[in-house]
Order: C-alpha cells, then sequence, then structure tokens
C-alpha cells in the first residue's frame, strides 16, 4: 500500500480483484488517457489519442468493454469518468473517477505518452501482469532520443526511461508506423533493452479524420489576447 493511497482504496481494490469472475461477464480493455485527464495540450498525440479512443467507444472489440482509465499523481489507475461525460457533452457531477476494479483477462492499452508517471510507477504494471492483465503500449516516436538537440534537456532521459519501463511491463508494443517500429527494434538492440519475456512490436496506420479528433471549436478564453 502506498503512504499516499487512502487504506480503503485499497481494500476495495483487494475485495474487488478477489471476487470470482461473473459467467459471461465482459473483459475490460483500459484505455489509458492520462495525459488528456491531467493536461491535454492538445497536440498530435492528444488528437490521436482522441480519435482512437472515439472509434474504440463506437466499436468496442468482440468481448470487451472500453474503460478509459488514468494514472493519478499518488500512483493509482483510477477511471476517467469526469473527463469522459465533459468529453462526450453529457457532463454530470454524480459521476466519479473511482479506483479501476481489474479482472484476469482484462486488457490494458497505453494509448497516451505521459513518460515521467509510468516510468516511476514500473510496479504498478508489474502487478497488473501479476494479476492475468495483458499489458500494451503505443510509441509514438523515439524523437527525443533520436534527435535531442530538439528537445529539452530533460527530454531525452525521460524518454529513454519509458521505454525501458514499457519493454519491461508489456506484452506488446504497437507503432504509429513501420519505420518507428523499425526504429524502436534497432535502439531496443544497441541500448540491450530486450524484454525478459517475449516482446511483441507491431505498427498501424494512422488516419486523417481530424472531425474524429474532437476537436476544438472556437477560440478558448484568453486566446486573442
Amino acid at each position: 500500500m502506498r503512504g499516499e493511497e487512502n487504506p480503503f482504496v485499497a481494500l476495495a481494490q483487494a475485495m474487488a480483484e478477489n471476487q470470482t469472475q461473473t459467467h459471461g461477464l465482459r473483459r475490460q480493455l483500459l484505455v489509458d488517457i492520462t495525459a488528456l485527464v491531467h493536461t491535454d495540450l492538445k497536440t498530435g498525440i492528444q488528437r490521436v489519442v482522441r480519435s482512437v479512443l472515439w472509434e474504440l467507444l463506437k466499436a468496442p472489440p468482440a468481448g470487451y468493454h472500453v474503460e478509459s482509465v488514468y494514472l493519478s499523481k499518488e500512483g493509482t489507475y483510477r477511471y476517467a469518468r469526469k473527463f469522459m461525460s465533459k468529453l462526450l457533452g453529457c457532463d454530470d457531477a454524480h459521476w466519479q473517477d473511482d479506483p479501476i476494479e481489474i479482472r484476469p483477462n482484462d486488457c490494458f492499452l497505453g494509448l497516451d505518452l505521459a513518460t515521467d508517471l509510468i516510468a516511476r510507477h514500473r510496479a504498478l504494471f508489474r502487478n497488473l501482469r501479476n494479476k492475468g492483465v495483458r499489458v500494451f503500449f503505443v510509441v509514438y516516436d523515439l524523437l527525443p532520443i533520436l534527435r535531442p538537440d530538439c528537445f529539452p534537456k530533460n527530454a531525452e532521459p525521460s524518454h529513454h526511461a519509458w521505454i525501458e519501463t514499457i519493454t519491461d511491463v508489456s506484452e506488446g508494443l504497437m507503432c504509429i508506423s513501420r519505420s518507428v517500429a523499425d526504429e524502436l527494434l534497432t535502439f531496443l538492440k544497441e541500448a540491450n533493452l530486450g524484454s525478459r519475456r517475449p516482446l511483441k512490436v507491431g505498427y498501424f496506420h494512422l488516419g486523417a479524420d481530424i472531425a474524429a479528433s474532437l476537436p476544438t471549436r472556437g477560440i478558448e478564453k484568453g486566446f486573442e489576447e
């Protein structure tokens, strides 16, 4: 139990995890949107996150129930229900960001990019795997490592620690292009970061549907000034 975590939260999670799985209960696809919840910079990555999340909500994988989640600064994953209610235009004060309840055969997808938080809580993801959750992360690029001259000083070590963490805890990594996948495989080999278990590395192609990214509409307050 973490020092900053409410003991009742830890107890509730333990009780939920020990419950017998109900016959026919759909598995959860836990989609990580941590950066969206904490600091949505509305950059390219966040547009991709919103687009992919929106498509998953519209057409969940067979046998799965999609739940958006985020990693709190205290190191606990919670359902992102308050954020999602605002995003979907049904803001309701009754929604609560409860701690996630996990079951064997759930799937975690690290869709968003929150390098520092993820690297800081490596043990959390090992715990998910030990409890039967399949863990995957999306890799957008290795630019902070390959071109550190184009980024702030702390970007390279932060990205390196994140890559090392997700390589250690994941079943598979999904890159946004064949080029990124090739760069990742080369980097892992040269940095000797091969996982202790077989690691799947694949890729998918990004689309170009801007409307599906749920973009902002109009000018935000203070922007003109």
